[in-house]
Parts: structure tokens; sequence; C-alpha cells
């Protein structure tokens, strides 16, 4: 990068641009999953960012949900039981959504969507993830061992420093 200081800001420095974006179409439910952050993804994997995003809700069908946060304090026993049982929503908040909803969500912090939204994601560039669900991103099952030992890496990247909530957008002149 010619210009990091003036694209990204004064100071930043490193191997790639920092920012990714994508759009989603959540015609089904991701993956319930976690992306590490910046301290674990450093410490783990030798990367020099986790992954934090940021989903702009561009479109919601009535009835569309997210994942994000867990709903209190579990012990990793509990986790790992209700991740089995895959009865996410026993430990993870549900929250509704609409069209221009903005949705904060830091490494480390537990989350899905879908289906029926569209999203349009700003993240940190990085690959780095841990899923829970006996599958793939692909609906391939994994190994009853695979599943397992998958669950007890995301445990491990958990944090539940931050409970991530829809914000809804301003109102416009044509909403008043």
């Amino acid at each position: 990068m010619n210009y990091p200081d003036e694209l990204v800001g004064q100071g930043w420095r490193g191997p790639h641009f920092p920012l990714l974006e994508k759009f989603l179409d959540a015609s089904h439910m991701l993956p319930v999953h976690l992306h590490a952050d910046d301290e674990t993804a450093a410490r783990i994997y030798n990367q020099p960012n986790g992954k934090t995003e940021a989903w702009h809700i561009l479109w919601a069908a009535p009835g569309a949900t997210i994942l994000a946060g867990l709903k209190g304090d579990f012990s990793r026993q509990e986790l790992f039981d209700a991740f089995v049982a895959e009865d996410y929503d026993a430990v993870i908040d549900r929250y509704p959504i609409q069209t221009g909803d903005t949705i904060y969500v830091p490494g480390g912090i537990i989350h899905s969507f879908g289906p029926d939204c569209l999203v349009f994601e700003v993240q940190q560039t990085s690959d780095l993830g841990q899923m829970v669900m006996p599958y793939d991103l692909y609906g391939h099952p994994h190994s009853l061992e695979q599943w397992q030992a998958n669950i007890y890496a995301t445990l491990d990247e958990l944090r539940n420093h931050y409970h991530p909530r829809p914000n809804p957008g301003l109102k416009l002149n044509s909403e008043q």
C-alpha cells in the first residue's frame, strides 16, 4: 500500500488492507460461530489481527433474527452441552432485526444470523473462525470427534465482555 496514513489512518502498517466488506444473502441460518479477537489471533495463530465486524441490515423479512452474545455466565460444560444439543437459544441471545439495523460484533463473541436477511458486513480482514454446529459451511457433517474438537476450540476463544444488540438507523425526513 503506497499511502497507508492517508487511506487507513495515521500510523497504520500491516501486510494487507485491514478492512473487508461483504454482502451476505442469508437464505438460511449461518453457522453459529465466532472469530478470534486481536489478542487471540496474535497469541494462538500468529496473525496480525482477529475479526471484529459490524453488520448493516439491508433487508430483513418479518420475523428475521440474529443470535449474538451469551445470555449470561455459563460454565464451560453448560455451553458444551447446549452446543451439542444444538440448543443455541438456551445460551445465546436472539434479537429481532429489521431493515436499517446495525449490529457491532467484536472478535470472540459468538454469533449467527438468518434466515431471510441481506446483510452488508464490514470486518477486519481475517479468515479466523470457530464453529459449534455439527456441519461445515457447506452443510457437510463433521465426525463426532471433529465436531466436539470444534466446540472445545470455540470455547477456548469465546468472550462474554460485550452483548451485541441491533441499533436502529436514523429516521429520515421522509419517514417522519
